[in-house]
């Protein structure tokens, strides 16, 4: 009986998981995404729409995203953000690196973490040292003296020559 009961209930969750999905492809959303004008939403016409909204998200029409885009095809891929950035977004923590959010989103996109660090390595050049000030810096102060030396600033040109 329990069985029966257990197998009606899994058959009905399923069937309905079934046709709740059917009514969401059947269900017509916009005119532009229906392509044939039947009033419904293939998966075809779905996945185009995919597509033409990734590839209008990647669309480079900043002047940052057309430093990104080193292939020069108009469109930043994930491959080239990648590159650009070392440590992915930084949250900004300390006044220094508010200096270098340019756009004042609280992140330190690759860009201006970038260019904190060629800052940074200017600094290391007149004076022969720097302090760490934040923990993007935290990472190439290998003796844990709270400053970056010559020495411990190979690290920090060589990632800056990657980018």
């Amino acid at each position: 009986m329990r069985k029966s009961i257990v197998l009606i209930c899994m058959f009905s969750f399923i069937s309905l998981g079934m046709v709740s999905s059917a009514w969401a492809w059947g269900k017509p959303r916009a005119k532009r995404v229906d392509r044939n004008q039947d009033g419904i939403v293939d998966k075809k016409e779905h996945e185009m729409e995919q597509a033409l909204k990734k590839m209008n998200q990647a669309k480079v029409d900043q002047p940052w995203e057309a430093k990104l885009d080193k292939n020069k095809n108009g469109v930043v891929e994930p491959k080239e953000v990648k590159k650009a950035s070392l440590f992915g977004r930084v949250k900004v923590n300390c006044p220094l690196e508010q200096k270098y959010d340019a756009n004042e989103d609280g992140w330190l996109g690759p860009l201006e973490q970038r260019q904190l660090l060629q800052d940074k390595c200017e600094i290391i050049k007149t004076r022969g040292n720097a302090v760490v000030d934040s923990e993007l810096e935290k990472k190439y102060d290998t003796n844990g003296d709270w400053s970056i030396d010559a020495q411990e600033a190979e690290a920090l040109k060589a990632d800056l020559r990657k980018l």
